[in-house]
């Protein structure tokens, strides 16, 4: 008979905590003279790839991390960083995340986590206090900048149609009327499902998922909705200067 499967010994939660603790503060004290960008490529790493036989203590698992990844590891946090429009973490909100992973909640409704509901409840009303919205204004905490980015696009697709007089909520987009775009080049946003085409073209709505056809031609010819057909909406080809 095959031998059991060895099990790695159980963890000192505490200890552990205290690992990750002591790494986190040596790279907080580190960031105003370590150098920004670092000297190696993702090819210059030197993480090992081999699936180990059996299971690793926590405490090397944390220990190996910390050591292998230290070379690749950009300061976003230094004084000194000035890349991207990104930065480092304060310490309250590093603090807030552990709590966060710690805790471990599922809570995409008020139920499952009353704590998490009330704390989110508070943060957006001071959001809204903070902008100077009305207080009674809706508001949702995103998972990230891309999911933000189509949020904000149905929001503002609402507000655009309500003030041509489509409720878009009601009506659903098929017989929308037409939004004037600034911008002259072709696009299209799948999420929101519009069909977009260049500023001077005829454009029109998709038709809802049950009756739409194989494509969503807009009556200028060469361009088509994207998230009818699943393809990036075509462009006339442009001759390379």
């Amino acid at each position: 008979m095959p031998e059991p499967a060895a099990t790695a010994p159980a963890a000192d939660v505490r200890a552990v905590l205290r690992q990750v603790a002591d790494a986190a503060g040596d790279w907080f004290d580190a960031l105003p003279e370590r150098p920004v960008r670092p000297d190696v490529t993702p090819a210059d790493m030197r993480v090992p790839d081999v699936l180990p036989d059996g299971p690793s203590a926590v405490e090397d698992v944390v220990a190996d991390l910390v050591r292998d990844a230290a070379p690749g590891l950009i300061a976003m946090g230094s004084p000194r960083f000035f890349g991207f429009v990104i930065g480092g973490a304060h310490p309250a909100g590093l603090a807030g995340d552990w709590l966060t992973s710690t805790w471990d909640q599922n809570a995409p409704l008020a139920g499952p986590s009353p704590a998490v509901a009330a704390i989110e409840s508070v943060a957006g009303a001071w959001v809204l206090d903070l902008l100077g919205l009305p207080a009674d204004a809706s508001f949702a905490f995103v998972t990230g900048c891309q999911m933000a980015h189509v949020t904000a696009l149905a929001a503002a697709r609402h507000r655009l149609l309500a003030d041509a007089g489509h409720d878009v909520e009601r009506d659903g987009l098929a017989g929308a009327p037409p939004i004037a775009s600034s911008r002259a080049r072709s696009g299209t946003s799948r999420s929101t499902g519009r069909c977009a085409s260049s500023a001077s073209a005829p454009r029109r709505s998709c038709p809802s998922r049950s009756t739409r056809p194989a494509r969503c031609a807009p009556a200028r010819s060469g361009t088509r909705c994207a998230r009818a057909t699943g393809a990036r909406p075509s462009s006339p080809r442009r001759r390379a200067t």
